[in-house]
């Protein structure tokens, strides 16, 4: 502050200076205070949408294994899926969900539609796919599921955006994709061949 000063002009005595010094300190002091405070505010704000955001899924959770008695442990295992896989709880949690709503006799528990969906979710980002590519190829999965036949829809998703998964289903069906087509069209592909 002293090197300040004189570099401006001015002349600098002790008791200037340690103004100078107890102002810049109280005005440090203050920012810190409220930056601290800002800092939990926004904590605060981002905790209680989280929290709302985690109610939410959770009751969506709920309604659709409501004859499972542990919601605890369907969402932690819901949580764990969400985790292994690198998306997001409600991501996770929308997919799982839907699977047991969808078509109970495939996914009559949570860990046959939890792991499906670790499987699917692995699969696709193995082959470098996006979260929202990831999501679109599920809900078309999970939109024949809920059919309860596998549709020409689905197979030309799956043949457009994951060349990966029509392979496996090739090697599954002992089909070419060209075969695979018209099995769709026919309605010839079972929903467990599928799964």
């Amino acid at each position: 502050i002293r090197d300040i000063g004189i570099m401006l002009g001015y002349e600098i005595d002790k008791n200037t200076e340690q103004k100078a010094e107890n102002s810049i300190k109280s005005l440090k002091s203050m920012a810190t205070k409220m930056l601290g405070t800002i800092g939990i505010g926004f904590s605060l704000v981002q905790l209680s949408h989280l929290s709302e955001e985690f109610s939410r899924v959770n009751d969506q959770i709920q309604s659709s294994t409501e004859a499972m008695k542990d919601q605890d442990d369907v969402q932690k295992k819901i949580l764990a899926s969400a985790n292994a896989t690198r998306t997001a709880y409600a991501d996770s949690a929308n997919v799982i969900s839907k699977l047991m709503r969808e078509n109970e006799e495939l996914f009559g528990t949570v860990d046959e539609a939890v792991s499906f969906n670790n499987a699917a979710t692995m699969l696709f980002k193995a082959a470098g796919k996006t979260n929202d590519q990831i999501a679109g190829l599920m809900e078309s999965i999970n939109k024949s599921f809920a059919k309860g036949r596998v549709d020409t829809e689905t197979i030309s998703q799956l043949l457009e955006q994951s060349p990966e998964a029509v392979a496996l289903l090739n090697r599954r069906l002992g089909t070419t994709t060209d075969q695979l087509e018209q099995l769709a069209t026919d309605g010839k592909i079972s929903l467990a061949d599928l799964k």
